[in-house]
């Protein structure tokens, strides 16, 4: 999903008009994009933690 969305962006015209559009969709697409491996991350920490 996140790929996706920075694929679209990157798609996109690269007009002026739409250049609120583009950087919209780039932060969501990161956002999705790095979300999940953050979140995998502090888990991986948590669990290390918690076990030592």
């Amino acid at each position: 999903m996140g790929f996706a969305l920075l694929a679209i962006t990157w798609a996109l015209p690269h007009r002026r008009s739409l250049r609120m559009l583009r950087m919209t969709a780039a932060g969501a697409g990161l956002g999705c994009a790095l979300l999940p491996v953050l979140f995998a991350m502090l888990m991986a920490m948590a669990m290390a933690m918690a076990s030592g």
